[in-house]
């Protein structure tokens, strides 16, 4: 028969027939056996594989070895120290769902934990009538970010759409094979090997504070219009200026896991805040969600609502001054009604503007009145926007007028960082003027 021969450095792994493979040969002797040629070392053991170029070959072989000494061979077949573990199950319409990549339709999964006995290299493999996509997570499975503490995943790497992938896992941490589809909600059986230094326990769990959050799919609102040089405008980032946008208020009726997705020809961004949104600091109020980006020009994230909340959802693009039309899909146990108002009248009229032009020597003649504002403002529940606006030659570090000297005794009070408050000075650089907040 023509024999195969490869040499392995510490284990051999089935699943994973390159993995520590030092040498493999298959015909570089006559008549179609194996030869090869390699340093091995007194402190090492390795694991010689015998194999057929053919499947299920079967005759006598005999293996002969030179070198300066003689060599110990043992038959391991019945010692290996490669351990199976076997554990079979299936996805039915009872089962959790999920969103698992950025398509509108989720896929059912099953959450197995697994624990080792012995920390090593294991591999894991499928098998089902169904094209199988695995994924393992460390500690725990979110399953409205999928991303999150996601070690490693497969999708097809093995025969017939299974998924095949190869990890390092340790005795003292809890591991999450998540077992899913990589079409939505396919039900059926499924089998999973598993392969290792030694046997791995795995348990199918139901944990709600794990993996047990039912996401739904089944009711959907669709809400569209268009961002145009009309738009009110704000600085997103805190850098840029004049991204328009648009504000829409979301009253949700029924506490759960919403995702919401945007469609359209423009690089759009969104956001979402609870009870009010402050075009002056874009990150108050900000809630904390689970974003992943599903295209260049658009975004989907998956966040959980409750019911009776004030969420305002904030459109607008990734760079300043675009425009377009959009769309937005929002998808849950329940219908989100969307609303767009404007919050300009709420807002701009609790500010008052003071300009002053000029060399940064004039300002002091203008001291007396913004003392006098900000006393009297004071009393109210109001801002002052003061803008300064000089030449762009004119530093505004310079120490003879540096605002953060000139503040504490022009008003009494010391620049702040970024939090405004009534009574308080918030700067910042812009390109040719200079904003002041009282």
């Amino acid at each position: 028969m023509v024999t195969y021969g490869s040499i392995y450095k510490d284990y051999f792994n089935p699943s994973s027939s390159y993995e520590n493979r030092l040498f493999g040969d298959d015909d570089s002797c006559k008549h179609d056996q194996f030869r090869f040629t390699i340093a091995l070392e007194t402190s090492i053991t390795y694991i010689l594989i015998v194999t057929t170029r053919s499947s299920y070959d079967t005759d006598a072989f005999s293996i002969f070895v030179s070198g300066p000494d003689t060599v110990d061979f043992m038959n391991s077949i019945n010692t290996s120290s490669v351990a199976q573990t076997f554990y079979e199950s299936k996805l039915t319409k009872s089962s959790s769902t999920y969103l698992p990549g950025c398509s509108e339709s989720s896929s059912y999964y099953e959450a197995i934990q697994v624990n080792v006995r012995r920390s090593g290299v294991y591999t894991f493999f499928s098998n089902s009538s169904m094209d199988t996509y695995g994924s393992v997570y460390k500690e725990y499975f979110n399953p409205s970010n999928p991303i999150e503490n996601r070690l490693v995943d497969d999708d097809e790497s093995g025969q017939q759409h299974q998924f095949i992938f190869t990890i390092a896992l340790e005795t003292s941490i809890t591991y999450i094979l998540i077992v899913t589809t990589s079409s939505s909600n396919p039900t059926g059986a499924f089998s999973i090997f598993v392969s290792g230094p030694d046997n791995v326990d795995l348990k199918n769990i139901s944990s709600s504070s794990i993996i047990q959050v039912q996401y739904s799919l089944a009711i959907q609102s669709n809400y569209s219009s268009e961002l145009t040089t009309s738009s009110q405008t704000y600085s997103r980032d805190c850098r840029k200026s004049n991204y328009y946008y648009e504000t829409i208020r979301m009253n949700v009726v029924e506490t759960g896991y919403y995702a919401l997705s945007s469609d359209s020809n423009i690089n759009i961004f969104g956001n979402i805040y609870q009870d009010e949104f402050n075009p002056m600091n874009p990150f108050d109020n900000l809630l904390s969600q689970d974003y992943r980006s599903c295209s260049y020009q658009d975004f989907k994230f998956i966040v959980y609502l409750h019911a009776d909340t004030n969420y305002i959802l904030v459109v607008t693009t990734s760079s300043p001054n675009m425009t377009g039309k959009f769309s937005i899909l929002t998808s849950g146990p329940n219908v989100i009604t969307l609303n767009s108002y404007n919050i300009s009248s709420a807002s701009t009229s609790n500010f008052t503007t003071v300009s002053v032009n000029g060399h940064p020597s004039t300002w002091l003649s203008t001291k007396h009145l913004v003392r006098w504002i900000a006393k009297l403002f004071k009393r109210f529940p109001v801002l002052i926007h003061f803008t300064l606006n000089c030449q762009p030659s004119e530093a505004y570090e310079d120490n003879e007028y540096s605002l953060s000297k000139l503040a504490p005794k022009w008003f009494g009070v010391s620049l702040l960082s970024r939090r405004i408050r009534p009574g308080q000075i918030e700067y910042r650089h812009k390109p040719h003027s200079l904003d002041i907040w009282l």
